[in-house]
């Protein structure tokens, strides 16, 4: 070590000041060979080509740096600044040019995890600083993925120290050799590292990694391969479902008691991540999928949902029925030319029944080409059928299939239709295909496009709907009661993903619900986020659905992380921070944590002051305010009284703690109590003196939060103190 730290401080001074002034920062760290600056540097300090910024006094002088074997990419005369390839050796000695105003080495975007690390109090939980006097990392609890697309090599599933994988169950749904879970007659479990080593991918590897991605940022470890892209809770195991694509809510609601059922059999408490949703169903928690994840949760047993990405389409419409207004019209807004279907669902309230029909319409005769019959939620049909036109030669120049069904809903005594149009054939021009919603009973009518293939639209006609965000918070992760439903805001700017730092990103969903909650709950990093990427064949970096940021050799092969955005890596952020908090009380409930998440939340300049709101929630997360509530630092006593006549510390304590006196005193007593009001601790200590120091021993207390009262003659004060051991 003292070797090490001679030739550390011996390098250091060889860089002069002059050179240092005109080198950046991260160049002088990567000189002086600081650690971890950039991932694909590791091991490798002395590289012998390194790309940077070189920025001129005056004007751009090509020649000088052909001098010093510097190859220029781009020029960029108005700011007298080049991007240029420089061998490391002549970095020092370009610099000492008087014309080289400054030199930055090129740097890898900083790791969005860190990023929303720092900025949502994640940080300050894994360093253990200030109040909270150990880290937490999620051990001992449970973290259930339920998603696809998982490499189960990776090494964001190691533990600390690289050398054992966390990952304790695996139930692939879609597998079909092997055996099943216990209670369950599909798919395969996987209970050992060893089948899961030689299986490398899940079976429903996708081409983007998405559910590496989410894995990354809940549970992605801290260790030595991890480029600086930890998840939030490093320390958790880690239960992964791949669901069954096509039989999603039955598959869902399976995979969520499999992980809780586990969770019960080691006696640990477990929240699930569902960075997955739907626009399909009623939006207010009585879906039975909704119902059924109420069910499952309780105490130690948390799920987190995505509310969605859809905040920037028009994929909902509503209208207020009235006896005077008992018509409207909206229109099929389809996505793909190639495609053009889309799935629309219509809700009414309780007893306020309503009809629809098909219609195609040309907005340039102001003709409608076809229209269907009416069908009434009270008729509980289904039907598909086409809308045909023909020309004059006998051919089909109209042609859509619609399919339409209608009920009372038996989950909540709703009317409901859905209606799916899929266009065949249409002519040339503005002709629409759309529907015509009818009611006599007062009440309001939601309808929610899927949003994968369409939307709704009045495409600026008179007389027709236009559709809007409000209500679109997915079905799962945005509706159902207990989940806590989490939005996403911008913690890194990103030249792919047009988001504005601070601001909610304009994709994530907004609320209400139908039955008036306010959602999401919280917001969290979501937008240009860092975290582990399948290294499978399917996925390419920076052809698939996210740009490659570091690369890291772990067991002969290459590992990727890379950036993705979107609500589905906001969710596991709070995943994981609930992950952490579940580690300090493994009792605590999803009303609990959601109260947290709403006392604590962060409030700036973005979010406003009238919160909570449908587009924020309570805020943004802040990991380390809640835990500090969960810790009780500030529950017991509302009222604490200072008057500077003294000092408390250390605080938090491991045991002991001291009172310096600044104020001389008769009679003067401590006293400790714990939030409940028992007494642990009654000493005298009499007089005081500016300057005196007294300890106080708690040894033999539990770990929690405990009011100090100090009084004496011309002494009152009372502290709260947390006790971590």
């Amino acid at each position: 070590m003292r070797k090490n730290l001679y030739l550390f401080l011996l390098f250091a001074c060889s860089l002069t000041a002059y050179t240092q002034s005109k080198l950046s920062n991260y160049t002088r760290a990567y000189l002086l060979g600081a650690e971890g600056i950039r991932c694909e540097m590791q091991g490798n300090r002395e590289a012998s080509v390194v790309s940077a910024f070189v920025h001129f006094n005056d004007a751009i002088d090509v020649a000088l740096l052909e001098k010093y074997s510097v190859s220029v990419e781009s020029q960029f005369e108005s700011l007298k600044v080049v991007t240029a390839n420089i061998p490391t050796s002549q970095l020092e000695f370009l610099a000492k040019e008087d014309a080289i105003y400054y030199i930055e080495m090129a740097t890898p975007v900083y790791p969005q995890l860190d990023v929303a690390h720092v900025e949502s109090g994640v940080a300050q939980i894994h360093s253990g600083t200030e109040q909270s006097t150990r880290p937490y990392l999620g051990s001992n609890v449970i973290v259930g993925i339920i998603d696809y697309g998982f490499q189960y090599t990776h090494p964001a599933f190691m533990n600390s120290n690289a050398s054992a994988s966390r990952i304790v169950r695996v139930w692939e749904q879609e597998s079909y050799n092997g055996v099943t879970p216990e209670g369950y007659s599909y798919g395969r479990e996987y209970t050992n590292s060893a089948e899961l080593a030689s299986k490398k991918y899940d079976s429903q590897v996708d081409n983007i990694g998405h559910g590496m991605h989410v894995a990354g940022i809940a549970i992605g470890s801290n260790n030595q391969y991890n480029c600086g892209y930890s998840g939030v809770a490093p320390n958790a195991d880690v239960v992964l479902v791949s669901y069954r694509m096509q039989q999603v809510s039955t598959s869902l609601a399976n995979a969520v008691e499999y992980i809780f059922k586990y969770a019960d059999e080691v006696g640990r408490p477990a929240v699930i991540n569902m960075s997955l949703g739907q626009q399909t169903g009623p939006h207010d928690g009585t879906s039975t999928l909704d119902k059924i994840l109420d069910e499952l949760q309780g105490e130690g047993k948390i799920i987190c949902g995505a509310v969605g990405n859809d905040g920037k389409r028009k994929i909902h419409m509503s209208k207020v029925f009235a006896e005077e207004d008992t018509l409207v019209r909206s229109i099929a807004d389809f996505y793909y030319k190639s495609k053009r279907q889309v799935t629309i669902d219509m809700w009414g309230e309780v007893n306020n029944n309503f009809e629809v029909k098909a219609l195609v319409y040309d907005a340039d005769k102001d003709t409608i080409l076809y229209q269907s019959d009416y069908f009434s939620t009270l008729d509980a049909v289904g039907k598909s059928f086409f809308g045909l036109m023909k020309d004059e030669n006998g051919k089909n120049i109209v042609q859509v299939k619609f399919t339409v069904t209608t009920e009372i809903s038996p989950l909540n005594q709703k009317p409901h239709i859905m209606f799916i149009p899929n266009v065949t054939k249409l002519p040339e021009g503005n002709v629409y295909v759309g529907f015509e919603l009818k009611s006599k009973d007062p009440g309001i009518v939601h309808a929610w496009a899927d949003g994968q293939y369409g939307g709704l639209s009045n495409k600026n006609l008179e007389g027709w709907i236009d559709g809007d965000n409000l209500y679109t918070v997915n079905e799962i992760g945005g509706t159902a009661k207990r989940v806590i439903s989490v939005g996403a805001y911008t913690t890194r700017e990103h030249e792919k993903f047009k988001e504005s730092l601070g601001h909610r990103c304009n994709f994530s969903n907004i609320g209400p619900t139908p039955d008036g909650r306010i959602k999401p709950n919280i917001l969290a990093p979501g937008s240009a986020i860092v975290s582990s990427i399948t290294n499978s064949p399917q996925v390419r970096p920076n052809t698939s659905a996210f740009i490659e940021a570091a690369s890291v050799k772990y067991n002969s092969d290459t590992h990727y992380y890379g950036y993705m955005d979107g609500t589905s890596m906001a969710t596991p952020y709070v995943t994981g921070i609930i992950a952490t908090w579940l580690e300090h009380n493994c009792k605590l409930t999803p009303e609990e944590a959601m109260d947290i998440l709403a006392k604590t939340a962060r409030t700036d300049e973005f979010t406003g002051s009238e919160l909570p709101n449908n587009e924020m929630g309570y805020g943004k997360v802040d990991a380390y305010k809640g835990l500090l509530k969960l810790l009780e630092l500030y529950t017991g006593v509302e009222d604490v009284e200072r008057d500077g006549a003294m000092m408390l510390y250390p605080n938090p304590t491991s045991g002991a703690f001291n009172i310096g006196f600044v104020r001389e005193s008769e009679n003067v007593g401590v006293m400790v109590y714990s939030v409940n009001g028992k007494l642990v601790l009654s000493e005298q200590v009499g007089s005081v003196t500016p300057g005196m120091d007294r300890q106080f021993n708690l040894d033999g207390i539990e770990n929690g939060a405990y009011i100090v009262k100090v009084s004496g003659e011309n002494i009152n004060e009372t502290f709260r103190l947390l006790v971590v051991k």
